[in-house]
């Protein structure tokens, strides 16, 4: 009995949780069933709802998740995934492997914006769902895996490999269209690294390859999504 009512204490504790999953209910069956430019204009109002659902599930779990650890900060995730994610469809330009339907039906000014908000949420979303994936058992008793530092030759190799397999992209988008993701992964964990900003090299220096496991799993996961 006093399980159930901590339970349900934590549960009534978490408006973000309740919220995701209302925008969810809400924008889902409309997605499927209305016709025209339906997923343009709830596309955003859907994926937020996502990002708050799983963060109230990480605060259940965890009891604490990105938006209760620091507002702000989680708010600028969605202010960064923005042009993290125009520099996706600026690449796309070339590879052509993604297409919107019905856009010729929006005005050029509209399609930005509702882009832009779109591309918002996949940086909240992905990071969200990493994190509650790392909560998962199974990750969490992961074993030491390889040890790789983030030291200068490492941080170059990736630099440079980023730099040859974006260009095998270019050439050759057909062939090599996974290099979409992972060389420019490479090339900004470098730069990350060697500016002294918190990477996942911090953590496979000492064998711990849990972060990267959940962080990979949580962007395959909102890929099926």
């Amino acid at each position: 009995m006093n399980t159930t009512k901590r339970t349900s204490a934590s549960f009534s504790r978490v408006p973000q949780l309740w919220i995701g999953l209302a925008l969810i209910a809400l924008f889902w069956p409309l997605n499927w069933l209305l016709d025209g430019v339906r997923t343009h204009l709830l596309f955003f109002p859907l994926w937020l709802g996502y990002a708050l659902a799983v963060d109230g599930f990480v605060w259940l779990r965890k009891g604490t998740s990105l938006l209760r650890r620091n507002w702000r900060a989680y708010a600028g995730l969605f202010v960064a995934s923005a042009p993290f994610w125009w520099l996706f469809e600026a690449v796309n330009l070339r590879t052509q492997n993604w297409i919107y339907l019905g856009e010729d039906q929006i005005a050029l000014w509209l399609r930005v914006v509702l882009r832009t908000l779109s591309f918002s949420t996949v940086i909240p979303a992905v990071f969200g769902t990493a994190e509650l994936v790392s909560t998962w058992g199974w990750v969490r008793r992961l074993p030491k895996g390889p040890v790789i530092r983030p030291v200068r030759p490492v941080l170059v190799a990736f630099f440079l490999a980023g730099i040859a397999t974006f260009l095998l992209l270019m050439v050759w988008p057909g062939i090599f269209f996974p290099f979409v993701w992972l060389s420019v992964y490479l090339m900004l964990a470098a730069v990350n690294a060697t500016l002294g900003y918190r990477s996942l090299g911090r953590r496979t220096a000492s064998g711990d390859w849990r972060p990267a496991v959940a962080l990979m799993l949580g962007a395959l996961i909102c890929g099926f999504f």
